[in-house]
């Protein structure tokens, strides 16, 4: 097995054992999942190994330990982990498994769950040691720090502007053309925002839960694989990010 497991090696793990995570809402096909390696959170205090993203709005992250790593710094990844995901969970080695215990008693991050593989026939054999259970320090916040402030920025814009133009009336008649511009053209005092302010502006107009299934929408189609905006998309998403988390609900 390699030294590192990659983008391809988790979905693979997803798709062929979509069971292990069914407990951590990772329910969606494979196409409405998106996975995420080196991203860093938390304004740069954390790089996190892999980011699972769920269009239902779960976001669960992975740290890998492969066995010649060290578990030195794995209390304040997972600190920092337990922010931004709903699920956290710690991928290791067998021979890592009881470090890992260990640290998870002594800093009290008992939701962190643990998923251990061994080599068995130069392949690994991988098994949920332990169940993973939503983080309680997570923040709406700190997910959607992750954002860059003109994303954020076009989601709350659009997201203020949903009473006026995505009743069932005016969906079809919706001119993108004309926002785009407008959103080029955004007037100083949204400029001015700081971005604090426009994430809590978002939480306080959707609530929580809509939030964090905006935000795993507007990332699993509105980014590529590399966490780049695709920009000539990006605003039909958050469009049809917003109208589908209130049509849900109906």
């Amino acid at each position: 097995m390699s030294e590192m497991f990659y983008e391809q090696d988790i979905k693979d793990l997803i798709r062929t054992k979509k069971h292990l995570f069914l407990d951590d809402e990772i329910t969606s096909n494979i196409d409405d999942i998106k996975i995420f390696n080196e991203k860093v959170i938390c304004q740069g205090k954390c790089r996190t190994d892999c980011l699972v993203l769920d269009r239902n709005g779960t976001v669960m992250g992975i740290e890998i330990k492969t066995e010649r790593d060290s578990t030195q710094r794995l209390n304040k990844q997972l600190y920092y982990y337990s922010l931004v995901c709903k699920y956290v969970y710690v991928f290791c080695h067998d021979k890592h498994v009881p470090k890992v215990e260990k640290i998870l008693k002594e800093h009290k991050h008992d939701h962190v769950g643990i998923i251990s593989y061994i080599n068995f026939r130069n392949k690994p054999t991988v098994g949920k040691y332990k169940q993973a259970t939503p983080s309680p320090f997570r923040s709406p916040y700190h997910t959607l720090n992750i954002l860059w402030k003109y994303s954020l920025l076009t989601m709350l814009r659009i997201i203020r502007d949903y009473p006026k133009y995505y009743n069932k009336n005016a969906i079809h008649t919706f001119n993108k053309n004309g926002h785009q511009n407008e959103l080029a053209t955004k007037g100083t005092q949204s400029l001015r925002m700081k971005k604090p302010a426009i994430i809590n502006q978002i939480i306080g107009f959707i609530g929580v839960e809509k939030t964090y299934q905006l935000f795993c929408r507007c990332v699993i189609y509105g980014y590529d694989n590399r966490w780049q905006l695709i920009d000539e998309s990006f605003f039909d998403v958050v469009k049809n990010g917003v109208i589908g988390i209130y049509e849900e609900e109906r």
